[in-house]
């Protein structure tokens, strides 16, 4: 864990776990999506087990959502007792992912964990979590990056502020579009024109960037500026938070983006 950057805090804490032998049977680590938590975990994980990475067990969501089926073969799993090391370690990415049977089903091992089972739930949506789980794990949370963070991960200097402190977003904005037509989205709002926001919509679509990445950085730029015009600034974002849900659940995009430009517009 000495390599990584940032979350030097959440770093020292666990080490001392370790040193002290007072690893917790479960932790939920949250915070921001992007900002390593992950990487903590797996190199948490190696130092509890040591060299046998079958004592270590990763389980991800399978299309944006994590089963019972998963959490079925974890418990299975988890009464296999350990083999050259005195711990096993499985940790949850995007725990928030499991639906309503699955975080019943861990519910069950959380009760009663065995005495060599650690669990690791990795969360940016904590609040998807049932409070019976959140009652049995220890919660470690997880600060968003600085920018001189970002730039000794990214390798390049520059003003990250449009990434909120999470290390994914700013490399996926490295070589993209995306940012930069989000600050023209931003600043064809302010135009407060139909046909102007329409015509800059409809060149986004035009050039095969997908509008819900974009929307999420315009999203971005808004909370960003939230020092002035808070209110009508906290209703815009309101109005792309239910653009963007509306749009995951398939909703007809036309339909969907005409509503957001028309409320939009209605607002003075």
């Amino acid at each position: 864990m000495e390599k990584i950057v940032g979350h030097e805090n959440e770093i020292n804490l666990l080490n001392k776990t370790i040193v002290e032998d007072k690893i917790a049977h479960a932790y939920l680590f949250s915070g921001r999506e992007g900002i390593g938590k992950k990487i903590v975990a797996t190199s948490f994980a190696e130092k509890v087990i040591g060299t046998n990475i079958s004592n270590l067990k990763i389980i991800e969501p399978e299309n944006d959502i994590i089963k019972i089926e998963a959490i079925r073969n974890l418990i299975t799993d988890i009464y296999l007792k350990p083999t050259d090391s005195s711990k096993k370690v499985f940790i949850i990415n995007d725990a928030d992912k499991m639906n309503t049977n699955a975080q019943n089903a861990l519910l069950k091992v959380l009760e009663e964990p065995p005495i060599y089972a650690v669990l690791i739930l990795i969360t940016s949506n904590k609040e998807r979590i049932i409070n019976t789980i959140l009652s049995r794990v220890t919660e470690i949370k997880f600060n968003s990056l600085s920018n001189e963070e970002l730039t000794l991960i990214i390798g390049e200097e520059k003003d990250y502020s449009f990434a909120r402190g999470s290390a994914k977003k700013a490399l996926e904005m490295k070589d993209s579009k995306v940012a930069e037509l989000a600050k023209e989205i931003v600043e064809v709002f302010k135009t407060n024109s139909y046909i102007d926001i329409n015509k800059k919509i409809g060149q986004v679509k035009a050039d095969g960037e997908k509008i819900i990445e974009v929307l999420e950085f315009v999203k971005i730029y808004y909370f960003n500026g939230l020092r002035e015009d808070t209110y009508k600034k906290i209703e815009i974002i309101k109005l792309i938070d239910n653009t963007i849900r509306d749009l995951k659940r398939n909703a007809n995009e036309d339909l969907t983006l005409d509503k957001l430009i028309i409320e939009k517009c209605r607002l003075k």
